[in-house]
């Protein structure tokens, strides 16, 4: 199996979301558990391909599968009935759990942000600008602690403002690039507000949203 994520559900017992659904693993025996199933369901979505896994601050696991977004409780594997994102895949998840929102990405076509609001048991659909267009995968997110949601693709940077609900372009520096496409491979914000940005076959940049220069 390929594991794309994990999280402890359980003191000493992690869930790994896997190509083969979500699969326990005791760390005290040293065994892996069968695959969580739905006490509901036999053919839950959770069974599906899992790529991403969290377990938010009441103990409730979220898991984004290629089926859907989903959440289960650890203690009686059932699965709670919020509305979920089905069947839109939930590849990689970014969480807000003081906003009460739950992030997605969605590439290879309708290239978009959606975002899920607990509170209201809703999405948005938020599509990226020329994304579908130009083929630029958003692959990876970060949200900031001014509240801006930065979205890496396979072409470059854009920012969403949540209040404002739209997008800018974020202007990557020509120098370092030197005519090569901007592949952001992963964006990360550090505990001084810094973003650092890695460009495949160029590096590591780091960008200062105060003086809105990179270092």
């Amino acid at each position: 199996n390929i594991v794309f994520d994990l999280t402890e559900a359980e003191p000493g017992v992690f869930w790994l979301a896997t190509n083969a659904g979500v699969i326990p693993f005791d760390l005290n025996q040293q065994q892996f558990n069968p695959a969580i199933r739905d006490s509901f369901d036999s053919k839950a979505v959770i069974n599906w391909e899992a790529h991403a896994i969290h377990k938010d601050s009441e103990g409730i696991i979220w898991i984004g599968t290629i089926m859907g977004l989903c959440n289960v409780n650890p203690h009686q594997q059932e699965f709670l009935r919020h509305p979920l994102w089905t069947p839109l895949p939930a590849w990689k998840i970014l969480v807000d759990e003081d906003a009460g929102r739950y992030y997605n990405l969605k590439f290879y076509d309708n290239r978009s942000l959606f975002i899920y609001d607990v509170a209201k048991r809703s999405y948005k659909r938020y599509p990226i600008p020329g994304a579908d267009q130009t083929k630029a995968e958003p692959f990876t997110f970060i949200k900031d602690r001014r509240g801006k949601i930065w979205i890496g693709t396979t072409r470059g940077i854009f920012i969403f403002d949540e209040v404002e609900e739209s997008f800018q372009r974020f202007q990557l520096p020509t120098e370092p690039l030197a005519g090569r496409v901007p592949y952001v491979a992963e964006l990360l914000e550090d505990k001084a507000g810094h973003i650092w940005i890695a460009v495949r076959a160029v590096g590591l940049l780091r960008y200062n949203p105060e003086n809105k220069r990179f270092d």
